[in-house]
């Protein structure tokens, strides 16, 4: 997920922001990083970014029914 063309930056280009989801038990902000002047980066788990086989175990897992996958 992109933003861009967010407040103006002193001295810069306009903010920037990317987003990367991953496939994870929870939702959690897992980093976020300036990698140049006023554009950002980051890194998110959540479950509804794994495949479906993966996200029926998580509901499952959360439910109690089955362990947690690997």
């Amino acid at each position: 997920m992109e933003f861009g063309n967010g407040q103006y930056c002193w001295n810069g280009p306009n903010r920037s922001f990317k987003l990367r989801f991953e496939c994870g038990m929870t939702d959690a902000m897992l980093s976020a990083d300036e990698p140049e002047k006023c554009a950002y980066a980051g890194r998110f788990s959540t479950p509804a970014a794994c495949d479906g086989k993966f996200a029926q175990e998580v509901r499952l897992a959360a439910d109690g029914e089955v362990a947690a996958p690997a």
